[in-house]
């Protein structure tokens, strides 16, 4: 695998037709699982990019008649008329989607299951006809008609190894893929459970393989705005960013573009839990990182992340950046220490004393906007110390009295009229 062993388990459609199949057997059920409807196959010639069949059917049609007496006879009490019914429903493929939906959702209680395990078995084999056509001819034409090829393309490109990669993409993470597709309702559920699945592989032992592959379909699935993030799901994603193998991908792996260029859309997308993106972005550079800072500090966080954006802007920002970092120099929210802590300094003596110290929102915007502007710390009386992970160490960004606070900020106005004074200017 190009990506390297994703080293997981897919979760499988496992169809228990209780009602459907008594005494066929799994055998049984094999045998109608892999030869494929014909009417299924036709819709390879359905046009590119196409997905399910119009929820909007002619009901009259004798056709869709057929269809809806087929669909009673799966409350039938006879299996053999079941059985019988459930198989001409298949023949149909996509075509039999618009009235199981209604069948799935407004009849008896049996044919509720039963049409919805069809839906089911009707979507997977659609799935793997176009997986498979992908994996025979690996062209662009054949991969329009699966989920996020227009934005895998548009991200990491559409030339024959990119193909290779997307397809090694919907092959590790088969079920969500194909949910993405066809039932993407169900997706964010799906999506929370399979990331906190994964987040417990990133471990970093390095011992055991990266999962790549399956991280960076994650990535691309949850990057997508349209798809809704529940619960711990943008966390877990997030953590496979503190896996120290991630950091090796990215240094020395064979497809390490690919993977920044998926993490910056992750790190870009609205709505993510900030505090990781935001520190990743900063240790690797990562563009997206600004993006995600404004956005932050834009809302007036006074969450941790409003620390970290206003250093991340520091670290990956430009001149331009100033104006929106000195509007916070009236927010005196405490960023530091964390609410209940106190901050203790060592005296002389070698005693510790719990003092007044605190970094405020002005505080951390007041050192970034003279980092931005070139102006010299010591010029602002201010003792920061830089840091390889979030530019400056945090606890050193602060005042222990309000008095020293101001100094450093009517020393911070002077300089800056020093600089629009200045011919250079």
């Amino acid at each position: 695998m190009r990506f390297g062993s994703a080293g997981h388990r897919f979760v499988c459609l496992i169809c228990q037709f209780v009602w459907l199949t008594d005494g066929i057997g799994i055998a049984g059920l094999n045998a109608q699982q892999n030869s494929v409807p014909a009417t299924v196959q036709n819709q390879q010639n359905k046009p590119e990019g196409s997905t399910a069949s119009s929820d909007t059917d002619s009901s009259d049609t004798p056709e869709n008649e057929e269809l809806g007496r087929q669909i009673q006879l799966l409350g039938n009490s006879e299996f053999r008329r079941r059985q019988q019914a459930s198989r001409e429903i298949l023949a149909r493929g996509l075509a039999a989607v618009p009235l199981l939906k209604r069948a799935a959702s407004q009849e008896s209680a049996q044919i509720r299951s039963a049409a919805a395990l069809l839906l089911d078995q009707i979507y997977s084999s659609e799935f793997q006809i176009r997986l498979q056509r992908l994996k025979s001819d690996v062209v662009p034409s054949n991969a329009t008609s699966l989920p996020e090829w227009d934005r895998f393309s548009q991200i990491v490109g559409d030339d024959a190894e990119s193909l290779q990669l997307y397809l090694e993409l919907l092959q590790s993470e088969q079920s969500l893929f194909n949910l993405q597709l066809f039932q993407p309702a169900q997706l964010p559920a799906a999506l929370e459970l399979r990331s906190s699945e994964l987040a417990l592989e990133f471990h970093g032992r390095t011992d055991e393989p990266f999962p790549a592959a399956s991280y960076a379909a994650l990535l691309l699935l949850g990057s997508n705005s349209n798809v809704r993030l529940i619960r711990a799901t943008s966390s877990n994603i997030s953590a496979g960013m503190a896996d120290e193998r991630l950091a090796t991908l990215l240094r020395d792996g064979l497809q390490k573009e690919v993977f920044s260029q998926l993490i910056n859309a992750w790190i870009a997308r609205p709505g993510i839990a900030a505090e990781r993106p935001l520190l990743f972005a900063m240790q690797h550079r990562f563009n997206s990182g600004a993006v995600v800072a404004r956005r932050v500090i834009s809302e007036r966080s006074g969450r941790p992340d409003m620390l970290l954006a206003i250093l991340a802007l520091g670290a990956l920002g430009d001149s331009a950046d100033i104006a929106g970092i000195e509007k916070l120099f009236d927010v005196k929210t405490v960023l530091w220490p964390m609410r209940g802590a106190a901050a203790a300094k060592l005296q002389e003596n070698g005693t510790v004393r719990n003092t007044d110290y605190s970094v405020q929102t002005c505080d951390a915007a007041l050192v970034v906007a003279a980092h931005l502007r070139g102006i010299p710390f010591k010029q602002l009386g201010l003792d920061v110390r830089s840091s390889d992970q979030t530019l400056f160490v945090v606890d050193s960004l602060g005042f222990e009295t309000p008095a020293a606070r101001e100094t450093a900020f009517a020393a911070y106005r002077a300089a800056v009229k020093e600089l629009e004074a200045s011919p250079a200017r």
